[in-house]
């Protein structure tokens, strides 16, 4: 498991400091150069392996995300592969944060397949959601290639339309808060 791959790091890299984050599945290290650029090779080393064990052994699930054994299953609607809620809730609010990542897809190997809203409604607070799908549309936005843009007036939300160039242009009239 991640403690006994934990006290193996410890014992062969003895100048390089670990901490364990149980919730995020992760180890943060400290030391010198060498010494991280060593347990990085051997986190790695070690993370192919489970990856292989978890593959082999029938009956073992693991979370594509984190590759530990699945912790507070959950299962998606959409293809239906598991993972632990707590590494999709962290999926979300990466692309919070980024606001990437859209839309969010199934991590499983070769899947891909779009999260549904029926799961995101599942996983996420109403203010996880809200904060979701306004970052959605910050992406959206931001790939249209400036065929859509959010009104100019400083706290209006809304997003128009650019009208075609080959179109007669027409004043524009925000619809939400009356800007021209």
């Amino acid at each position: 498991g991640l403690a006994q791959d934990l006290h193996i790091l410890k014992d062969t890299i003895p100048n390089a400091h670990f901490t364990l984050n149980t919730r995020r599945h992760g180890i943060a290290t400290s030391g010198s150069k060498e010494a991280k650029q060593k347990v990085e090779e051997m986190v790695n080393e070690i993370s192919q392996e489970s990856g292989k064990c978890l593959e082999t052994n029938k009956g073992t699930k693991g979370c594509p995300i984190c590759f530990c054994e699945v912790d507070d299953e959950y299962q998606l609607s959409s293809c239906m592969h598991v993972f632990c809620r707590s590494c999709l809730v962290e999926q979300c609010e990466s692309a919070i944060r980024n606001k990437d990542s859209f839309p969010i897809c199934c991590y499983h190997e070769g899947c891909r397949v779009p999260i549904w809203l029926i799961d995101l409604r599942s996983l996420l607070s109403n203010k996880q959601q809200d904060e979701l799908f306004e970052a959605s549309m910050v992406a959206f936005v931001s790939s249209s290639c400036w065929k859509y843009r959010y009104c100019p007036s400083p706290d209006c939300p809304a997003v128009y339309m650019v009208s075609d160039p080959d179109m007669p242009a027409e004043p524009f009239l925000c619809g939400a808060c009356c800007a021209v």
